[in-house]
């Protein structure tokens, strides 16, 4: 297909704003989407960058607000496994494997820390981030 906007090229790309079907040429790629080359000086006159987000970056943290509600179900489970799992432990009177057990058991508590305390900061980074953006 021929671009619009130039008639030389093959059009690859399509303007956010006016919808033309443009070639690399004529194409400007910004954050906030793909522009035309007449849209873009358009938006360069008007005084709206199209290079910069005008909207406050709250969609990022949206994403870092997913990922710590799945770190704490995350460690709640873990939590629940460790300690039951030592529960059942306890229980049992085995000789043989001892040593791996209490290896097995050291690792996890690790991993269950470690996960916590990531957790926390990533709360903490969380708080600070929605409080001044």
């Amino acid at each position: 297909m021929e671009c619009q906007s130039c008639g030389k090229g093959f059009a690859e790309w399509q303007c956010k704003d006016c919808g033309k079907l443009v070639c690399t040429n004529c194409v400007r790629n910004t954050p906030n989407g793909v522009y035309c080359n007449g849209c873009y000086e358009k938006q360069k006159v008007i005084g709206e960058n199209p290079n910069v987000d005008t909207k406050k970056s709250k969609k990022n943290l949206s994403g870092l607000k997913k990922v710590l509600i799945m770190l704490i179900v995350l460690d709640i489970g873990l939590a629940l496994i460790f300690f039951i799992g030592n529960y059942f432990i306890g229980q049992m009177n085995v000789e043989f494997g001892q040593n791996y057990v209490a290896i097995f058991q050291q690792f996890g508590e690790t991993l269950l820390y470690g996960i916590i305390g990531i957790t926390i900061v990533l709360f903490i980074l969380y708080i600070i981030f929605d409080r001044f953006l």
